[in-house]
């Protein structure tokens, strides 16, 4: 008898300690496969944000840069242009037959419309009847000059072409003159774009 309930005893302590050990509660942490994919989400919605708000600054920074290079360089033909007509009329070329000439070409004639523009080299004083790209002076790296054939070398963003409208603002006895000066770069929708300059000079012998 006393050996019977002794062998109870020992097995109602091991089946004690069996159960404690299968419902002991876990030690050991870590993070599911859920939580992972959601903190990895949470991160890239915060890095997203400044992300972009650093693309758009940058596409904003070199769209003005071009820009300010764009006016500079279509006032540059546009004064270029005032000055050799400036220089016909000192010359006492006025009229109805009023000629405007740039490097021995009437403007006139060779620039006037819109589907006819030229191009100007306003640093060697030429123009020329294409639309290429202007390239980086290649005598000392200064400004900005026309090719006459397509460049392969030291070529710039930057596409300036212009023509000239004729109109009479006061009857048959007068004449004068639109021009328009245009200086475009490619690029996308956010970093490519143009400058358009516009200036009308008459026919006004100089006094």
């Amino acid at each position: 008898m006393k050996e019977q309930i002794k062998n109870q005893k020992s097995k109602i302590k091991i089946n004690h300690r069996l159960s404690t050990r299968y419902f002991r509660p876990s030690t050991n942490s870590g993070f599911t496969l859920v939580e992972t994919l959601i903190a990895i989400a949470i991160l890239m919605i915060a890095i997203a944000g400044p992300l972009t708000v650093a693309e758009k600054s940058l596409y904003a920074s070199i769209y003005a840069k071009n820009q300010v290079m764009a006016s500079y360089l279509a006032q540059d033909a546009m004064e270029s242009i005032r000055n050799s007509l400036d220089t016909n009329e000192f010359k006492g070329n006025t009229g109805t037959n009023w000629p405007i000439y740039f490097d021995n070409t009437n403007l006139l004639t060779s620039c006037a419309n819109k589907l006819n523009q030229c191009s100007i080299d306003t640093i060697n004083k030429k123009v020329f009847l294409n639309q290429y790209p202007l390239t980086v002076n290649p005598t000392n790296g200064n400004g900005y000059v026309q090719p006459a054939s397509l460049p392969t070398s030291n070529i710039s963003p930057f596409t300036r072409t212009f023509y000239i409208q004729t109109f009479q603002p006061n009857g048959a006895n007068s004449q004068a003159v639109n021009v328009i000066v245009s200086v475009s770069w490619p690029g996308t929708a956010a970093t490519g774009g143009g400058v358009t300059l516009t200036d009308t000079i008459y026919d006004t012998p100089l006094q």
